[in-house]
């Protein structure tokens, strides 16, 4: 009977609703089981009708082992490769999220045309897991997509639009995304280009108030603009002849926490043709979200959103110039980025003892990002060379140029008196000039006479013993003292010693102390005269 019943059922002649309402009546009272009419498995291709596709309802299991089911709403098969027909199951494993900047990467791969799309899940589940990813603007990734009668791999990438209404779906190749990556960062180099990000607010430019920003026009009115929409705001001191001279070896990105139109107008003002600044990116949404979600700490930036080169997968983990290694941060608030990108920031502080807000882009920031960059690629032409098989980092290159600074500092003299009214100590004692007074003489009664040849011998060995003396010291070099001419006063206050003579300690204490270059060592360094 279940035989007959499933012949019927596939006959042509069984598509009249009266003999498919009798046919279900007489499964249900013969308790038997109907033909499952789920799609387990299907083939697509470019020649394949979109009617196959309507009772496809793929699950897709995320991370968490939580099951997404998604309803197919439009299918658009000249999306697809050429000469290409895939095999799609009806339950995906979900691999990984990635940043905002892969699916621009993805976009390329595939010509910008997206073979599905799919109906955002009902609730509950949108808040959970695709709702996550609209609002944070990642992207999901199935793997191991197969091809019919071949071993090559697919990817299956899904895109949740940010109004969370519509879900697209792109299928790319592994290598074709490898390789546009890594076309990405051989760009770079051919350019002798290094990624720089620059935050806005409190880094190059400041929003303040009409009442606040009154002393700023009254004083530094060069620094102040006014945007599209009348507000106003405070540039940093040279901060167009310092994008003007970054441009040249940093490829600069600005990153902020504003919205994208203030940021826009911030741009005009900081360029004005569009030169100098080549991304600009908003990371407000992503702020605003994470501040409602289950953990409103997170940071809202990321380099991720900017470069895809940033986005490690374990395919090209190895590859030259992936993950966090190329790109500097310049950033007044390192919270605001993961802590796995702490490395790359060179944090700015607000100008000390300032009477008005300012950043000093010169010279620190300026000659840290310099020798950042002529050490990045002095290292890439040995790797380039084949000298080394490690290819260079900024990330590295920065925390050797903070060390060789530090080194530096630590090498410098220690001056303990800062003040010009305390006198260093010298490096010897002057004699003192005082006279010593006279000893006097026992009484008379307590000595006895000597007799007279005996007082004229010592009378005559303290003269020769005097004129041999006097004699020595005239050939060899005296202390300095006041009475004699090549004394100098010691000069107080001297700047730090550069650190070329601190190598040589006689001429550094020289330079130090003396304004006289006929410098005499101190006396354990003298010729002392033999007594006879």
């Amino acid at each position: 009977m279940q035989n007959y019943l499933n012949n019927q059922r596939n006959n042509n002649n069984t598509n009249s609703p009266i003999v498919q309402a009798f046919h279900a009546g007489l499964y249900s009272f013969l308790s038997l089981t109907p033909p499952s009419t789920e799609i387990t498995e299907i083939l697509i291709s470019r020649n394949s009708p979109g009617e196959q596709l309507r009772l496809w309802k793929p699950v897709f299991i995320t991370p968490d082992n939580e099951q997404v089911s998604l309803q197919l709403e439009h299918f658009f098969p000249f999306s697809l490769p050429l000469d290409c027909c895939f095999v799609l199951p009806d339950k995906f494993k979900v691999d990984c999220t990635l940043s905002r900047s892969y699916y621009n990467i993805v976009k390329e791969c595939a010509n910008y045309h997206h073979p599905f799309v799919f109906n955002y899940p009902e609730p509950p589940m949108q808040d959970v897991f695709f709702a996550e990813c609209a609002r944070l603007k990642r992207s999901v990734v199935i793997s191991n997509i197969r091809e019919k009668n071949s071993d090559t791999l697919w990817e299956l990438h899904l895109k949740p639009t940010v109004k969370e209404s519509l879900i697209f779906g792109y299928i790319c190749k592994p290598d074709h995304l490898y390789r546009k990556v890594a076309e990405k960062v051989d760009d770079l180099m051919e350019r002798r280009k290094l990624p720089l990000v620059l935050d806005l607010d409190d880094t190059l430019v400041r929003y303040l108030p009409d009442p606040e920003i009154a002393e700023y026009i009254k004083k530094t009115p060069h620094r102040v603009k006014t945007l599209k929409d009348g507000r106003k705001i405070v540039l940093v001191e040279k901060v167009h002849e310092f994008l003007d001279w970054a441009q040249r070896f940093f490829e600069i990105s600005i990153c902020t926490i504003g919205d994208q139109n203030y940021l826009e107008m911030v741009r005009e003002i900081l360029d004005p043709t569009h030169t100098r600044i080549k991304t600009i990116y908003s990371a407000r949404y992503e702020y605003e979200s994470i501040l409602r979600s289950s953990n409103p700490q997170r940071p809202a930036k990321d380099l991720g959103s900017l470069f895809s080169f940033c986005v490690t997968r374990n395919e090209n983990r190895n590859q030259p110039g992936t993950g966090n290694s190329l790109p500097l941060i310049l950033d007044d608030n390192i919270t605001a980025w993961p802590i796995e990108q702490h490395d790359n920031i060179i944090v700015v502080r607000e100008t000390r003892n300032s009477p008005l807000w300012n950043v000093s882009l010169y010279p620190v920031v300026q000659n840290t990002l310099q020798a950042v960059y002529n050490s990045f690629f002095k290292q890439l032409d040995i790797y380039s060379s084949g000298q080394t098989k490690i290819f260079p980092s900024c990330v590295r290159c920065y925390k050797e140029y903070l060390r060789w600074e530090l080194s530096q500092k630590i090498s410098d003299p220690f001056n303990p008196y800062p003040s010009k009214n305390i006198p260093p100590p010298l490096p010897y004692s002057v004699p003192s000039t005082t006279t010593q007074p006279p000893i006097q003489p026992p009484p008379s009664s307590l000595v006895q006479p000597l007799p007279t040849s005996l007082l004229q011998t010592q009378a005559q060995n303290q003269n020769k013993t005097q004129n041999q003396n006097q004699s020595s010291l005239s050939s060899s070099q005296s202390p300095p003292t006041s009475q004699n001419p090549s004394y100098s006063q010691p000069t107080y206050g001297q700047p730090p010693l550069p650190s070329s003579q601190l190598k040589n300690p006689s001429k550094a204490m020289q330079s130090l102390y003396y304004k006289n270059s006929n410098y005499n060592n101190p006396p354990s360094q003298q010729q002392v005269p033999k007594i006879v």
